[in-house]
C-alpha cells in the first residue's frame, strides 16, 4: 500500500478544457494506439494562453497517456528495443516531467546498464523499471537519472537480479519517499547506498529469496519508519531500529522475531496477515511490553486462523481500529470484546464464520464504533448483545452503526427490540436481510405486533396448565418457545470435516484449514465421506486440500468427486502454510453439480496445470473468485464464462491477463479486483475496454477496487448507466477532482468507499448523481475542509431521503474549523448534521458540538 504524501500537477501544462468538452475517455498516444481527435484548447496555470497536449507529441515506440482528470503525463515504455529508442523519445518531447515512467528492461539491453541521463533532462516523479525475467542483472548508471534528483518521490524494482544493483544513482535523491520491491531478489546488500533524508517506507512483494535487512545501513534513512513485507516465504529480520511506526507482516512464514516489536516507542500502525494464531501472541506480547502499548492506533490481524479474539488487545489503550477478518473467529465470548481505548472507532470480524456472540462480549463504549460484522452466520441478533451497543450509539448521536451484510437473520420476535423499540433502526444496523431474502427496509413495527399477543397467549397458556394439566407443563412451554420457521436440518458424521445447519439455505461442510497444512485433508478422504453420508445435496463445500503424500506437490480431484452428490457453492483451496500446490481436477469431477452449482472459487493454489473444463456443462454458475493463487493462465474461450455476472480476483499479483476480461465475461455485473496492486494505467485500460465492449456498460453494477495503487478516481465511472457500488478502500489516492465521480442519471448510489486512501482536496461538484440512498464513506484521510460547494448538494438528497442508511462517514479527518468554511453547516442548515457521521475538528471537537453563534461573524 503506498501512502503519497504530495500530487504534482504538471507544471507546464493544465487542461481545464470546459466541463461540457471533457470527454471521460484516455488520451493515448504512441505505439499500438490510435490517434484521438486532440482537444485544442489547454491553458497555462497563470492564464489563458493556449497550448497543445503534450501527449500529442511523438512518443513512439513508448506510450504516453494522460487522463481526463489528471493533466500529468504517463510515459510507458513496455516494449522498446534499446535504450538509445528511450532517450530519443525524451529527447524530442517537451513536458519537462512526468507524473510516472515505467521501463521494462529490453532483452537486447539485458547486460547493459540503464545509461547515463535515460531521460535526456526530463524529470519522473514516480519510475518503475521491469526486467524481462528474474534472471536479468539489473545495473544502473550513476547519473541515469540525475534530472529526478529533487522530484522522484518513489521508485520500483520489479522482476529483477539485483545482485550487481549499485545504488549511488539515487544520490541527492532528497525528496524520495518509497523504494519498492516487486517478485525481485538478491537485493539484500544496498551497495552504494547513499543517505536519503526523505525516504520513509520499504516496501517487498513477492520476493521467495529476501531474509533480512540486517546489512540495510539504516543511519542513512534517518526518516525510515514503514515497513512493508509481503508474500516472502523466507523473510526472518527487520532492522535493528526503534524508529518504526508502521509494520506490515503478511504471509512470511519464517518470521519469527517479535521480541523488536519491544523495542519501539511510536509505533502507530500494525497489520499481521497470513501467518498463525502462535506467531500473533508473540506479536501482541511483545508491543504490549513496549511503549507503543500506549500508541499504537490502528491493528490489522486478518487471515491468521485465530479461533478467539486476542486478549491482549485490550491492552492497547490507544487504538481507534482493529481488524480481525477472515479468521476462524466462530464464538465470541463473554468479555473478550473488552476495550481499554476509550475512542474505538473500527472494528471489523466479518467473514469469520462467527455464529454466536455471547451477551456480555461487548464491554465498554462503542457509541462512536462502526462494527463489522458482514459475511458470517449469525441467525440472531439478540437484544442481550446489542441493544446497548445500539442505546449507546443512539446516545452519541456519532456516527457508530453494525454492519451485518450477508448474515442468515431469522426475522422472528426476537428482533421486536430492534423494530419497535428502536427509534431509528436501520440507522444503526446496516444492510440487514432476512434468512428469506427480506430486506429490514421492507420490514416495520407493525410486522411485530403479534409477537405480542404471543407473550400474553403464552402466559394465558401457562396459567391454565398450571390449573389444569401441570404433568404437561414443561414439555408444553418447550413446544411453545422452541418453535421455528423451518424444519430442521441434521449433519452427519463428516469427519475429519465439519459440519453445520446455515438456515434456510441447507448444510455447510468445511474440510482442512487454510492456514495449516498441519490438519491435512486429502482427495481420497472427502471421496470416503461423501460415500458414507447420505445428504444428496450440500449448500456449501469448502475444500482446503492437501496431497496425497507429504512429498506431493499436487493436489488432484479426481471423477465423480462428490459420489453422485452436488453442491450449490463450491470453493477449493491450498494450504497456505506451504508453497503453492499445484492443482488440477479431472472434467468430471463434479458431474453431479452441473445443474445447481451457481458459485465456483479457488484460493491459494499453483495453478500452473489448472483449466476449467470441469465446469464446461455448467447450466446455472454465475459466480467465479480465483484469490491469493499463481501461475494463473487466463481464461479460456469457453461459453459457461459468458454466464458470469459476479467475477473476483484478489491477491494475485502475477496475473496479467486482464485484457481478458472484457471479452470472457460479457454479462459481468459485479467486479471485484482486491488486493491486485494494479496501478493506473491497467486499471483505466480495463475498465475502458469493458465500457466499450457491447454490453459492459449496460451490465456493470458493483465495481471494487481496493488496494490497487491507484493514484487518482478511474475515469470511466460515468460511462457505466447501472454502477451503483463503487469501492476505492485503501488506495493512495489524493484529490477527487470535479466530475470525477458523476453517476450514470436514473442510477441511485448505494455505496461509495473511499476510505483509508490520502485524500487532502476534494473539488466542487466531485460528486455527481443520485445519492439519496448512498452510504459514503470518506474515513480515515487527511481532509481539513468540509466545503458546501462540494457536501450540499449530497446532504440535502440524503436529507429528503426516507433511507436510514444514507448518510457521509468522515471519521478520522482533521478538518480545520476555526474559519467560515463551515457556517453553512454549523449555522445555517444544521438539519443536515444527521446525515453526517464523525465529523470532527482537528481540536477534538465534534461538529454537533459546535456553536452556531461562533459563526455570526461569518457573512
Amino acid at each position: 500500500m503506498k501512502c503519497f504524501n504530495t500530487v504534482f500537477l504538471h507544471t507546464v501544462l493544465i487542461v481545464t478544457v470546459a466541463a461540457e468538452n471533457v470527454a471521460p475517455i484516455l488520451t493515448s498516444h504512441g505505439q499500438n494506439t490510435e490517434r484521438i481527435e486532440p482537444r485544442l484548447i489547454h491553458r497555462l496555470i497563470d492564464g489563458n494562453v493556449s497550448a497543445v497536449d503534450a501527449c500529442q507529441e511523438d512518443y513512439t515506440p513508448c506510450i504516453c497517456q494522460t487522463y481526463s482528470l489528471d493533466p500529468s503525463l504517463f510515459v510507458y515504455c513496455n516494449d522498446v528495443t534499446s535504450f538509445a529508442s528511450v532517450q530519443a523519445v525524451f529527447r524530442r518531447s517537451t513536458a519537462r516531467q512526468v507524473k510516472e515512467f515505467v521501463l521494462t528492461i529490453p532483452s537486447f539491453e539485458e547486460n547493459n546498464p540503464i545509461p547515463a541521463d535515460l531521460l535526456s533532462g526530463k524529470a519522473a516523479q514516480e519510475i518503475t523499471l521491469i526486467c524481462p525475467n528474474t534472471e536479468t542483472q539489473l545495473t544502473v548508471d550513476p547519473k541515469a537519472f540525475n534530472f529526478s534528483e529533487d522530484y522522484t518521490i518513489f521508485i520500483e524494482f520489479s522482476k529483477c537480479n539485483l545482485n550487481q544493483l549499485n545504488y549511488t544513482f539515487l544520490t541527492n535523491f532528497n525528496v524520495l519517499k518509497e523504494i519498492s520491491y516487486s517478485n525481485s531478489n538478491n537485493f539484500s546488500q544496498w551497495p552504494g547506498l547513499p543517505i536519503l533524508p526523505g525516504l520513509r517506507k520499504l516496501s517487498v512483494v513477492s520476493s521467495s529469496d529476501f531474509k533480512d535487512f540486517k546489512n540495510l545501513p539504516v543511519s542513512q534513512l534517518p526518516a525510515l519508519s514503514e515497513y512493508s513485507i509481503r508474500l516472502c516465504p523466507n523473510f526472518q529480520l527487520l532492522p535493528n531500529t526503534t524508529t518504526m511506526k508502521i509494520l506490515r507482516i503478511e504471509s512470511c512464514p519464517l518470521f519469527q522475531q517479535w521480541q523488536i516489536l519491544t523495542q519501539q516507542n511510536k509505533m502507530t500502525s500494525l497489520a499481521l496477515l497470513g501467518l498463525d494464531s502462535r506467531a500473533i501472541n508473540d506479536a501482541l506480547d511483545s508491543i504490549t511490553s513496549s511503549l507503543s502499548v500506549d500508541t499504537l492506533i490502528d491493528l490489522t490481524l486478518t487471515r491468521n486462523a485465530l479461533k478467539q479474539v486476542p486478549a491482549k488487545v485490550q491492552l492497547l489503550s490507544q487504538l481507534q481500529a482493529i481488524t480481525l477478518s477472515s479468521n476462524n473467529i466462530t464464538f465470541v465470548s463473554n468479555g473478550t470484546l473488552s476495550f481499554r481505548t476509550p475512542n474505538l472507532q473500527y472494528l471489523d470480524l466479518s467473514r469469520n464464520g462467527l455464529d454466536t456472540i455471547e451477551s456480555d462480549a461487548f464491554q465498554g463504549n462503542f457509541g462512536n464504533c462502526m462494527i463489522d460484522l458482514s459475511y458470517n452466520r449469525l441467525s440472531r441478533l439478540e437484544s442481550s448483545v446489542f441493544q446497548p451497543i445500539v442505546e449507546q450509539m443512539e446516545s452519541t448521536a456519532r456516527y457508530g452503526f453494525i454492519e451485518v451484510y450477508e448474515n442468515p437473520i431469522e426475522c422472528d420476535c426476537h428482533l421486536e427490540w430492534l423494530f419497535v423499540d428502536t427509534k431509528n433502526p436501520l440507522y444503526y444496523v446496516h444492510n440487514g436481510e432476512c434468512s428469506n431474502g427480506t430486506s429490514f427496509s421492507w420490514v416495520k413495527p407493525e410486522d411485530f405486533s403479534s409477537c405480542k399477543l404471543a407473550k400474553i397467549d403464552v402466559l394465558v397458556f401457562v396459567l391454565a396448565m398450571l390449573l389444569i394439566f401441570p404433568l404437561f407443563l414443561f414439555v408444553s412451554f418447550e413446544v411453545v418457545t422452541s418453535s421455528t420457521f423451518h424444519d430442521p436440518l441434521t449433519c452427519e458424521n463428516y469427519s475429519p470435516c465439519s459440519c453445520e445447519v446455515f438456515q434456510p439455505y441447507g448444510l455447510v461442510v468445511h474440510c482442512g484449514n487454510p492456514l495449516d497444512g498441519r490438519l491435512p485433508v486429502t482427495a481420497h478422504q472427502i471421496q470416503k465421506i461423501f460415500r458414507r453420508t447420505k445428504a444428496q445435496h450440500i449448500y456449501w463445500l469448502d475444500l482446503v486440500l492437501s496431497p496425497e503424500s507429504e512429498s506431493d506437490d499436487l493436489i488432484y480431484i479426481p471423477t465423480n468427486f462428490l459420489s453422485d452428490k452436488s453442491v450449490d457453492r463450491l470453493g477449493v483451496g491450498c494450504p497456505s502454510a506451504t508453497d503453492p500446490l499445484r492443482l488440477e481436477v479431472h472434467p468430471d469431477a463434479f458431474h453431479s453439480s452441473v445443474h445447481r452449482m451457481g458459485h465456483f472459487e479457488v484460493g491459494g493454489c499453483d495453478l500452473s496445470p489448472f483449466n476449467f473444463n470441469f465446469l464446461i456443462k455448467t447450466t446455472r454458475l454465475i459466480s467465479l473468485s480465483i484469490g491469493r493463487s499463481v501461475n494463473f493462465q487466463g481464461f479460456p474461450p469457453l461459453y459457461f464464462l459468458s454466464r458470469i455476472i459476479s467475477l473476483r480476483i484478489y491477491e494475485s499479483l502475477d496475473f496479467q491477463h486482464w485484457n481478458e476480461i472484457s471479452v470472457r465475461f460479457p454479462h459481468l455485473e459485479s467486479l471485484f479486483l482486491d488486493g491486485t496492486l494494479l496501478g493506473d494505467s491497467v486499471v483505466n485500460d480495463l475498465l475502458s475496454s469493458i465500457a466499450s465492449s457491447p454490453t459492459g456498460n449496460d451490465t456493470l453494477r458493483q465495481l471494487s477496487l481496493w488496494e490497487n495503487k491507484l493514484t487518482r478516481i478511474p475515469d470511466q465511472i460515468s460511462f457505466f448507466k447501472k454502477l451503483s457500488y463503487v469501492n476505492l478502500f485503501d488506495n493512495p489516492i489524493l484529490s477527487v477532482p470535479r466530475g470525477s465521480l458523476a453517476f450514470h442519471p436514473g442510477i441511485q448510489v448505494t455505496f461509495l468507499i473511499l476510505t483509508r486512501n490520502a485524500l487532502e482536496t476534494i473539488e466542487s461538484d466531485a460528486f455527481q448523481g443520485d445519492f439519496s440512498e448512498a452510504s459514503v464513506y470518506l474515513d480515515f484521510n487527511h481532509l481539513t475542509r468540509f466545503d458546501s460547494a462540494v457536501y450540499e448538494g449530497l446532504l440535502e438528497q440524503m436529507h429528503r431521503s426516507m433511507s436510514q442508511n444514507a448518510g457521509l462517514y468522515v471519521r478520522n479527518n482533521p478538518f480545520a474549523c476555526n474559519d467560515c468554511h463551515l457556517t453553512w453547516l454549523i449555522r445555517d442548515k444544521r438539519q443536515l448534521l444527521n446525515r453526517v457521521h464523525g465529523g470532527r475538528c482537528s481540536n477534538g471537537t465534534w461538529f454537533e458540538d459546535l456553536n452556531p453563534e461562533g459563526y455570526e461573524r461569518c457573512s
